[in-house]
């Protein structure tokens, strides 16, 4: 019959529209009356399929409705203290030098270094940070023959 008479089919189709709307919308409102503290995300992972139908059906009030919500609290970064973090790398690598020097009397390499400190290389990659254990890393890896010490390729060792 609402085929037959396509002004009432527009009409009764109209009727649901507004009616699941009007559902849909009930629905939302009422989670957000439950839940006021949450914010949009929060509520859209509570019951997607609400808001996925909002969103495809009545998108602009969706998004008039989303001002009224609360914002989440953003989280504050901690500030990283780099120059405690250079003076601890730097004790792990003056005490790591010693051992290799007590156990071997030989040359402190890098490979060496990096197998007692696992971490040390990716420490490194970050050129902006860590100056104080570079600069030791540098006078102990990169000396060049003077007084006691000798050299031989990047290791250096007391002479004997």
């Amino acid at each position: 019959m609402l085929r037959a008479h396509p002004d009432t089919n527009a009409l009764a189709i109209a009727a649901t529209n507004s009616r699941e709307l009007a559902e849909h919308r009930a629905q939302w409102q009422d989670l957000h009356n439950l839940h006021p503290e949450l914010g949009v995300q929060a509520l859209r992972n509570t019951i997607p399929s609400i808001y996925a139908w909002l969103y495809r059906n009545d998108k602009i009030w969706l998004m008039a409705n989303e001002q009224t919500f609360v914002k989440p609290a953003k989280v504050e970064k901690y500030l990283i203290d780099w120059e405690a973090r250079d003076s601890r790398l730097l004790s792990m690598i003056r005490t790591a030098c010693e051992a290799i020097t007590e156990l071997q009397r030989g040359p402190v390499t890098k490979a060496e270094l990096n197998a007692r400190i696992p971490m040390l290389s990716s420490c490194l990659e970050n050129r902006d940070r860590y100056a104080m254990s570079r600069a030791y890393l540098s006078t102990v890896l990169h000396l060049k023959t003077c007084g006691s010490l000798r050299q031989r390729g990047n290791a250096v060792w007391p002479a004997s």
